[in-house]
């Protein structure tokens, strides 16, 4: 079975040396079963910050917080970085005590670059679409807000009893061209450049 299983399983002893891991481990960290037994994660595919972020999650599940979720970034043999997605547990010996670390998972890199490329299409749309708020509509509702004024102002010099219904009109105009114009500004994020 964890020979397998798709998702990547290390078995640690409760040291944090490997004592077994799966195909699928060594598929995406470059190393070989039999050359990554004995030795600690950190010595094979952790690297800075990651290594931190092993040793938080293992003292905590020798602590008894299980199951343990976490990400964290392995650095293969080829230097490649995979952002991995892990179930930690334990198992325990029959004095209660931890015997095993274990810790299973999956390579979530493409996942994480999917998601980051799905919110820069987003973003850029967002941009369009404030862009064309902006060039589009407020010019037209501001080229109307100056037609209702005009108008409006035709009808109080003849005394018109329609001089209300032409400012009820603008106001509604200029309503609609503030809300245009927060939408168009909302869609269109000022952006800040340092100059040399």
């Amino acid at each position: 079975i964890l020979q397998t299983a798709e998702a990547a399983v290390v078995v640690l002893d409760a040291d944090g040396r490997i004592q077994r891991m799966n195909r699928a481990c060594e598929r995406i960290t470059g190393y070989a079963r039999e050359e990554a037994e004995g030795r600690r994660l950190t010595d094979l595919f952790l690297r800075g910050s990651s290594e931190d972020v092993e040793q938080d999650a293992m003292n905590r599940l020798r602590a008894g917080e299980q199951p343990l979720m976490y990400e964290i970034a392995w650095t293969a043999r080829d230097g490649q970085t995979h952002l991995m997605s892990l179930y930690g547990s334990v198992m325990l010996n029959a004095q209660g005590e931890v015997e095993h670390l274990i810790e299973s998972g999956l390579d979530i890199t493409h996942h994480r670059t999917l998601e980051k490329e799905i919110l820069a299409v987003s973003e850029r749309e967002q941009e369009r679409m404030g862009r064309e708020l902006h060039d589009g509509l407020c010019q037209q509702l501001g080229g109307v807000t100056f037609l209702s004024e005009a108008l409006e102002d035709a009808l109080r010099r003849e005394a018109s009893p329609l001089a209300d219904k032409a400012a009820k009109i603008g106001s509604a105009i200029r309503d609609a061209l503030g809300q245009a114009r927060t939408l168009a500004r909302g869609g269109m994020p000022v952006v800040w450049k340092m100059k040399d």
